[in-house]
């Protein structure tokens, strides 16, 4: 096997641990020439300041690479590989036992809630067209800076127009990163209304869809299994709804915040 095919065969494990491109290319070369000052990696990888910027924050809270200090200066390391196994491994883990929680509200002594486990690409997709049988809109709160890439492009490319087409209005609480607010900004073209707060405040881990008389509980975060719980009560639907709208109404002061 040659450099070249044998790197591509790194980025490929990289891509199923989590990493997309541009991360992969930045933990490679921390893993290869060790702890790095931001324009030595801009160089090596040739990768633009300003975006290896934005790609540390993420990186450093998803435990790929570590900030360290070169003199005074910021340096960054990769973490080691047997890390980004046992990260994978620990989000496998919360979300197993977030389902056995969720499954317990099954036993719940009056309530008896329908719930539907769903796993993988495909079933993370069954949750979502069966948000397109909405009634009314639909009330989201995501983490849009952390989705899985193939599933985020499936989103945008084939559930919001379908949503647009059906008139399914959604209101939605997302993280305030950059690609978040480029993603999941406001616009009546897309029946869509978003209020952003801040991430290092409000760690959203799950997607969570209202919708009908159900909730759905969607982990499509890289890195982790895709799987989705849809649970239908009207007891759940409308307490969460009735949390949603206490949520909405707070985050309207972030929003005068970020604007001011």
């Amino acid at each position: 096997m040659d450099e070249i095919s044998s790197k591509n065969t790194i980025v490929e494990i990289l891509n199923k641990l989590g990493l997309e491109e541009r991360e992969a290319e930045v933990y490679l070369c921390l893993l290869e020439n060790g702890p790095m000052l931001p324009q030595r990696i801009a160089i090596k990888t040739g990768i633009k300041r300003t975006t290896l910027y934005d790609l540390f924050p993420i990186m450093i809270r998803e435990g790929t690479i570590m900030e360290t200090l070169d003199g005074k200066r910021r340096a960054f390391q990769a973490v080691p590989p047997q890390k980004l196994v046992s990260n994978y491994e620990s989000r496998y883990k919360e979300i197993k036992a977030s389902v056995a929680e969720l499954l317990a509200v099954y036993r719940m002594q009056g309530l008896k809630p329908e719930i539907e486990v769903y796993e993988g690409f495909e079933g993370a997709k069954k949750v979502y067209l069966d948000a397109l049988k909405t009634i009314g809109e639909i009330l989201v709160v995501n983490q849009i800076a952390h989705y899985d890439k193939k599933f985020l492009n499936w989103v945008v490319s084939e559930f919001v127009p379908a949503r647009i087409r059906a008139n399914i209005k959604v209101r939605a609480l997302s993280e305030d990163t950059e690609a978040a607010r480029h993603g999941m900004k406001s616009e009546e073209k897309l029946l869509r209304e978003t209020r952003h707060v801040p991430f290092e405040k409000f760690k959203f881990r799950m997607e969570l869809m209202i919708y009908n008389d159900k909730v759905a509980f969607v982990n499509i975060e890289k890195a982790s299994p895709l799987v989705g719980i849809v649970i239908k009560s009207p007891q759940i639907s409308t307490t969460l709804r009735a949390l949603f709208d206490l949520a909405w109404e707070g985050a309207d002061s972030y929003q005068k915040i970020s604007n001011s």
